[in-house]
């Protein structure tokens, strides 16, 4: 039996800690007798050696990596955009109308990346699972991307359309989102929620004094750690305005890992009000990753006021799973603030008040003997809930229902 996932990004190097995907794929292996992933070649990082061949095939066992030429990709550039979302669209669906048989298929949103895909999946009949990370086009619409009634908005809902009622079954990472699609129409049947994960066996509370922390001297520092897209979405300009009211507090550092189109600019506006208490680093190595998490006193995570209460960002469950205390500027009332409230793991604040950000940082650093009580909880919630183990079984018996006979 063979199943087909469609993902744009998966991890050019599987490394001693797979991202999210890359440990889905190992697991369903494990029971199917090939999973098939078609996604795009590594194309945000100047770093990564290109392949300019149409395909890339990686054999790996069980699993078979088909990874589509895209071209690179300037974050800063709507146009560069739209030119390695088609580029992923086009070749992987032409991979797939020439693919063996396949049994079932998962497929990840946003649809503007593989509706064309999921079409070709469908005329061939081939049963699939659509795996919803985000809700398209409301997200745009709420960045101010897309006008809520423009051309190119109901062109994006009619893909995400297409997709969700072509699939046999559905995945949403909340309850937010599961109530938000059925209120559009989507059948509740049909709906599952499923929440990201985390490795936990991968990443563990380990010792802040490390080779990561020693390297960049913050094994004696009280650390604000910050790690992936630096995006308009994430507001992290409230971080840096944090920061700047922080500037005197001896022992207090911004740590901001990532790359994206903000990134320029808030360097930039680090340096022109001259704070010394933040570093920005690039994207690290997979391998580092569980060092760089232990590096942190708190984890900090944050989405722009009223962007999107209804999503939880799958970093919360790293910094979780690493025994820190989590710092969240989001909605409140929102998924972040209930599950930190919930679990009782970390801190949140009103998302855009940087003032309140700075006085719960400055508490925190008071009181940094109790963050480890902070940590231990959030350790123990995503061992119990948000691990790879828990979650990527529950999504594998949805795909495996998708045919008559469970794989050999």
């Amino acid at each position: 039996m063979r199943l087909l996932l469609v993902v744009p990004y998966f991890p050019p190097d599987r490394g001693p800690i797979p991202i999210m995907y890359g440990g889905l794929a190992s697991d369903l292996a494990k029971s199917w007798d090939e999973v098939l992933v078609i996604t795009g070649q590594p194309y945000y990082a100047s770093s990564v050696k290109r392949n300019w061949r149409l395909y890339q095939i990686e054999n790996m066992g069980r699993e078979k990596i088909v990874r589509v030429f895209v071209p690179r990709l300037n974050r800063e550039s709507l146009w560069s955009r739209f030119a390695a979302i088609m580029t992923y669209n086009l070749l992987g669906a032409a991979y797939v109308v020439l693919a063996a048989q396949i049994d079932a298929a998962l497929i990840t949103n946003p649809a503007l990346e593989v509706w064309l895909i999921a079409l070709v999946v469908r005329l061939k009949r081939i049963p699939f699972h659509y795996r919803l990370h985000d809700l398209y086009p409301e997200i745009a619409i709420r960045l101010g991307f897309v006008r809520r009634r423009g051309l190119l908005a109901r062109a994006i809902e009619r893909m995400e359309r297409h997709c969700l009622n072509s699939a046999d079954t559905v995945s949403v990472v909340t309850a937010s989102f599961q109530s938000f699609l059925s209120a559009q129409g989507v059948s509740p049947d049909k709906l599952t929620v499923i929440p990201d994960w985390v490795d936990t066996a991968h990443i563990c509370d380990l010792p802040k004094k490390n080779d990561f922390s020693l390297r960049h001297n913050l094994a004696d520092k009280f650390v604000i750690g910050y790690g992936g897209n630096i995006g308009r979405s994430q507001g992290l300009d409230l971080l840096v305005e944090a920061a700047a009211l922080l500037k005197e507090e001896p022992g207090i550092i911004f740590l901001i890992i990532g790359e994206g189109a903000k990134k320029r600019e808030l360097m930039s506006l680090c340096d022109h009000q001259g704070l010394e208490n933040v570093i920005f680093l690039p994207f690290q190595p997979e391998e580092e990753l569980r060092q760089v998490y232990a590096s942190w006193d708190v984890g900090f995570v944050s989405l722009i006021p009223g962007l999107s209460p209804e999503w939880q960002t799958g970093k919360i469950f790293s910094i979780m799973a690493s025994g820190r205390a989590v710092l969240a500027a989001v909605d409140l009332g929102g998924e972040v603030h209930r599950l930190i409230e919930t679990t009782n793991c970390g801190v949140c604040v009103h998302s855009g008040d940087a003032t309140r950000l700075a006085q719960a940082i400055r508490e925190m650093f008071a009181h940094r003997d109790q963050l480890a009580c902070l940590g231990a909880n959030g350790r123990r919630a995503v061992e119990q809930a948000y691990s790879r183990t828990v979650c990527t079984k529950r999504l594998e018996s949805l795909v495996t229902c998708l045919v008559p006979e469970s794989p050999s």
